[in-house]
């Protein structure tokens, strides 16, 4: 982005207004006495490009608009900005196209995109979702007379976590240092890593008790006893000497099921004592759901939090309807599963007691049947030992499908596992170190080494070239801070550091914002040579990026070449000339 000129528009009948003034190629000053209208000119510039300024009062009487022209690659675009309207209004016109914006956000998102430059989800100083703005950006490269000299970067809208870094990290072409995305899927993955868990714990459960109830089976001892059984069976329905060898096959089916009924009883005995642990359980976790709601009907009664704890780390109650909602609902699931637990226990019980009575009647089935053989050779009671022979084969085969049900509730336990593992392995991924990236440490190198050579230019005294950077970009100067130097030598390492930036970004190919504005650089704090060295260096740098540099100044009068224009004033004015003719 380049800028092309700018314009005044006064008001209809009577007012202030200027002419169209043309900025240089390469640097352009505005040069005149203190109040002849400079800054309302400088602060129109940013003022078009979505920053928000205040102006004196007779700037908003007397004067409808600011109308900016500015490139961006091939485009030519005017935005035209009311100095009426409180709320954000802007017309903007794009190779005869024109767009209305009535907020920041848009226009800083079309713009943004305009120049290439990402428009990431950030976080908040509050850990909301928010975007960049141009009047977050711009204070890069706009030095505002009343604060620019104060900072290292000032915006009057500083509600972005770690704003500086974030907005250097855009123009260096650098990942976000915050992202509100990552952060929504670390978030979104730590619910996942702790539902795993609640699975992971119900399905552990399961397998306890099915081991429990099968804890005497295998699924070896069972194929042993199927093939016996079978023998049998060829045996009792061939054999000759059918009386004995029928009494003999009814003994043994008595014994195992007799065994049957000692297992079955055990198994009965285990379900009751199971039931009455979960019973107390679902009462602990209806205790804590009421705890829930009752810490929720509290937070309703204060208009905030803060009323009862001010502390952001407060645990007195869940800070927002959405976390109370997600642990009311893990422990209804909780509930849930304990329910389905039950019922299933419920079935089993009478599944057993059934099997219990079934068993009792066949034992006494079998005695009387035995009794009948042994008091005649009745052919009907071989008949009934084999039917009875081949409904233990098929109590066989189930035991040894709820056998091998544990083995697929493992495999899937295993699964689970590997699920949790894997979301472990992407949140970690999430929450490695975004400044250890190898172009942030050359960034950061560049940085430096144009940093001590400008200051070195403005002859910056009493300053440790021993800088450092904290937070990504903000500069330490040995143990000293930017906001701990005072007087001339703050001015002049403020300065130094603007420089240094905007060096830093050409020498790496970023180029988004070809532009500079610094507003009444305090010659007072300066000696005159240290300024004519400064800009000297600054038109150095223009011709060889072909970059602009706009200021304005009270005492030194820079004369440039073809490619640089000085504005001064020519209307007259009740004190001295002025900038905005008056009609």
């Amino acid at each position: 982005m380049k800028l092309l000129s700018l314009k005044i528009n006064g008001r209809d009948f009577s007012g202030l207004e200027s002419d169209e003034l043309i900025f240089g190629e390469h640097i352009t000053e505005l040069y005149g006495p203190n109040g002849c209208g400079k800054t309302p000119l400088l602060q129109s510039i940013s003022y078009c490009l979505g920053y928000p300024c205040k102006f004196r009062e007779d700037i908003y009487k007397l004067c409808k608009s600011a109308t900016l022209t500015f490139t961006i690659g091939n485009d030519n675009f005017r935005a035209t900005r009311d100095f009426e309207h409180t709320e954000f209004i802007l017309s903007l016109v794009c190779n005869s196209k024109k767009s209305m914006f009535y907020n920041q956000a848009d226009y800083s998102k079309y713009i943004l995109e305009k120049l290439s430059l990402a428009y990431p989800s950030l976080l908040t100083t509050q850990n909301k979702q928010s975007y960049p703005y141009l009047a977050t950006i711009l204070p890069i490269f706009y030095l505002d007379q009343d604060f620019g000299y104060s900072k290292f970067y000032y915006s009057p809208n500083n509600f972005i976590k770690d704003q500086f870094s974030e907005m250097l990290r855009i123009v260096f072409f650098l990942p976000e240092k915050h992202s509100f995305d990552v952060k929504k899927k670390s978030i979104n993955i730590m619910e996942e890593i702790k539902y795993l868990d609640n699975s992971l714990a119900i399905q552990r459960r399961d397998i306890e008790i099915a081991k429990e109830a099968n804890k005497d089976k295998d699924i070896e001892s069972i194929d042993n006893s199927i093939i016996d059984l079978k023998n049998e069976l060829s045996v009792l329905k061939n054999s000759k000497s059918l009386k004995n060898d029928s009494l003999h096959s009814i003994d043994e089916i008595i014994r195992r099921q007799k065994e049957n009924l000692r297992d079955l009883n055990e198994e009965l005995s285990f379900i009751a004592r199971r039931e009455s642990s979960l019973v107390q359980i679902m009462k602990e976790i209806n205790t804590e759901i009421n705890t829930l709601n009752l810490n929720e009907e509290a937070k309703r009664i204060f208009r905030s939090f803060e009323e009862i704890c001010p502390s952001l780390d407060c645990k007195m109650f869940s800070r927002s309807s959405e976390s109370y909602a997600k642990h009311l609902l893990y422990l209804k699931d909780q509930i849930k599963d304990i329910e389905r637990s039950l019922n299933l226990d419920g079935g089993r019980y009478d599944q057993i007691t059934q099997e219990i009575a079934y068993v009792n009647k066949t034992v006494e089935d079998l005695n009387s049947m035995r009794n009948g053989i042994i008091e005649e050779e009745d052919l009907s009671s071989v008949i009934d030992a084999i039917s009875s022979i081949t409904s233990m084969l098929f109590k066989l085969q189930l035991e040894k499908s709820e056998l091998h049900k544990i083995s697929i509730l493992e495999d899937k336990y295993v699964e689970m596992l590997n699920k949790r593992e894997n979301a472990l392995d992407k949140l970690e991924g999430l929450g490695k170190n975004r400044q250890s990236i190898p172009r942030l440490t050359r960034v950061k190198s560049t940085l430096r080494e144009k940093y001590i050579s400008w200051l070195k230019v403005l002859k910056t005294p009493n300053i440790d070239f021993n800088i450092s950077f904290e937070q990504d970009f903000s500069p330490v100067l040995g143990f000293e801070t930017l906001e701990q130097l005072k007087g001339s030598t703050k001015v002049r390492a403020i300065l130094a550091y603007r420089s240094a930036l905007i060096e830093s970004m050409l020498e790496l190919e970023n180029k988004s914002f070809m532009f500079a504005i610094f507003d009444t650089p305090k010659q007072h704090e300066i000696h005159y040579e240290d300024i004519n060295n400064f800009i000297f260096n600054l038109k150095k740098l223009s011709q060889k990026f072909n970059f602009q540099f706009i200021f304005s100044s009270t005492e030194y009068k820079y004369l440039g070449d073809e490619n640089d224009i000085l504005l001064t004033p020519k209307y007259p004015g009740e004190q001295h000339e002025m900038f905005l003719r008056r009609y």
